[in-house]
């Protein structure tokens, strides 16, 4: 049989193993013989990032989905033409995160619109290749909606894309000699069947992946489609030593999972260092846990802090204290999610503004001028005309630094304003007084942590990280502040059949292994939580 797999518990070394086997393949088959397919686009490109002077096709990398999409020649996608079909079934209306076949695993809130809601049951019951006779009505009479929508307008779906290929192709695009499919337990049914349909033309198949660490149940992940029974022994690897979870964290996250109905059995050793767990009494309501991180955060000896809810609502709170104490904070996993990335496209435009203060003497180049400069109201910063020049002069790569007398040309009796506002310590006031709306809502935060933390802070990584559990599978953090609550539809799954547990199981799992000393975990704010998860920690 040439499928392989192997298994890589939290902290092991999965990437960086995988990595080593791509390099490998690359050697011996050649870059256009290995295909590399990861969940999301940012992990296959981690994957393929550490390959150093191995070079691979990139049109051989990427999700599952985009590997299709390439192949089927690009045609219009469906959920990129959304205003199409709102207009068109306005009791019906989708709301998604736009049509990006790399990110097609984070489409559909069932929170939202009713549509949203039948939109991602048919979605997961095509992931999970249930015969559409057997579908409720209300799901199927959508789904044919849907499909006729998409046939007149020529548009494809994400799911279209999987079942394409799965349906007319026998082989990978580019005829690959070996594919490796990293994150391959998030692999719904319907994609596990391409891949291995896939595989039987390959000389071997790697799927690389944990089915602890199953986060996509929701969306027709299963675990039991990914680790196949009839394996040869020899066909399975597990990775056995973290080097990142310490013994505490590790025995209260394996007393956790092993609770789950259904397990695949892997020895799985913690790192030598004994960490710490405990519970705090503080909610996501009011966290006053908040205090200690701001404390940590400015001895600057606590290393780096990550806090974790299973729904993005719970940490409103949270990324209220932080933005008003001025503390630096975001998500490397998710830097599209604006709330979580408040510094983005801000700090670096208040560095703009302050570059003639990091040498004095000096004063700005265009581009430095025009990143500051664009989210200023024109009125009352610049002659007229100025903004448009600025900009133009910016693209130039030859235009090199400002003069003097250009800058007088360019902001008049302003720029005196502005030398005044200087020598009194007040070039912020200067600058937030003309920002347009857009330029307050980008930089603001970026003001307040530069007067509260200094410029080092604007210019450090920043220390802490805040997400959801889903958003920063594959991250670390020394600190993990751990939040047990469950929306109701989440508890709704959690008090149910004792099976149905599994998901919550494997999601707080996830979450109480990105630590690397320490986890803490809150208190439940109401009754809707994990309420086994306190008596393991």
């Amino acid at each position: 049989m040439n499928e392989h797999l192997i298994i890589g518990p939290p902290g092991t070394g999965k990437t960086w193993k995988t990595t080593q086997w791509v390099a490998d393949a690359v050697k011996k088959f050649g870059p256009t013989r290995v295909l590399v397919s990861s969940f999301t686009k940012a992990s296959a490109i981690e994957l393929v990032s550490r390959l150093g002077d191995v070079d691979i096709d990139p049109a051989n990398v990427g999700t599952l989905h985009a590997v299709c999409y390439r192949a089927s020649g690009r045609s219009q996608v469906a959920e990129g033409k959304l205003k199409e079909w709102n207009e068109a079934h306005p009791l019906l209306t989708l709301e998604n995160s736009g049509p990006d076949p790399d990110e097609s695993n984070s489409l559909y809130s069932a929170d939202a619109a009713t549509g949203n809601a039948l939109m991602q049951t048919a979605q997961r019951l095509r992931a999970l290749m249930v015969p559409r006779d057997t579908w409720p009505d209300e799901v199927a009479n959508f789904q044919k909606l849907w499909d006729d929508w998409k046939t007149e307008c020529g548009y494809v779906d994400f799911t279209d894309m999987i079942e394409n290929a799965l349906e007319d192709s026998t082989v990978a695009p580019g005829n690959p000699t070996v594919g490796f499919f990293d994150e391959a337990q998030d692999l719904s049914k319907l994609e596990l069947a391409l891949v291995r349909k896939w595989a039987r033309a390959m000389e071997f198949v790697v799927l690389v992946g944990d089915a602890d660490q199953c986060l996509y149940g929701f969306k027709g992940a299963d675990p039991r489609t990914f680790i196949r029974s009839d394996l040869p022994e020899g066909n399975v690897k597990v990775l056995e030593q973290s080097y990142r979870v310490p013994a505490a964290v590790h025995c209260a996250a394996t007393n956790w999972i092993e609770r789950c109905d259904f397990r695949f059995p892997a020895k799985y050793l913690p790192r030598e260092e004994e960490g710490a767990c405990r519970v705090i009494d503080s909610t996501y309501k009011v966290p006053y846990f908040v205090d200690y991180v701001l404390s940590a955060v400015a001895a600057r000896d606590e290393g780096t802090h990550m806090i974790l809810a299973s729904c993005g609502y719970m940490l409103h709170a949270t990324i209220r204290e932080l933005r008003v104490a001025g503390v630096p904070f975001h998500n490397p996993y998710r830097t599209r999610q604006g709330a979580w990335n408040p510094l983005r496209g801000g700090a670096d435009r208040l560095f703009a503004f302050l570059a003639p203060q990091a040498k004095w003497g000096r004063l700005w180049t265009w581009r430095e001028l025009w990143r500051w400069v664009e989210v200023c109201s024109a009125k009352g910063t610049l002659n007229t005309g100025m903004k448009s020049l600025i900009q133009t002069k910016a693209k130039d790569a030859e235009s090199g630094r400002v003069t003097e007398s250009e800058l007088h040309a360019c902001f008049g009796s302003h720029w005196g304003d502005l030398e005044k506002a200087r020598e009194a310590g007040l070039e912020l006031h200067w600058l937030q007084a003309r920002l347009s709306a857009k330029g307050r809502s980008m930089l603001t935060y970026a003001m307040t942590v530069l007067k509260r933390r200094g410029l080092d802070a604007l210019k450090d990584t920043p220390k802490v990280i805040v997400g959801t559990i889903h958003s920063v599978k594959g991250g670390q953090a020394d600190h993990v502040w751990l939040i047990p609550d469950l929306s109701r539809s989440g508890y709704a799954e959690w008090n149910g059949t004792p099976g149905e547990r599994d998901g919550i199981r494997r999601m707080f799992y996830v979450g109480m292994t990105r630590a690397r000393k320490r986890l803490t975990l809150l208190s439940p704010a109401s009754a809707y939580c994990a309420d086994e998860l306190v008596s393991v920690v």
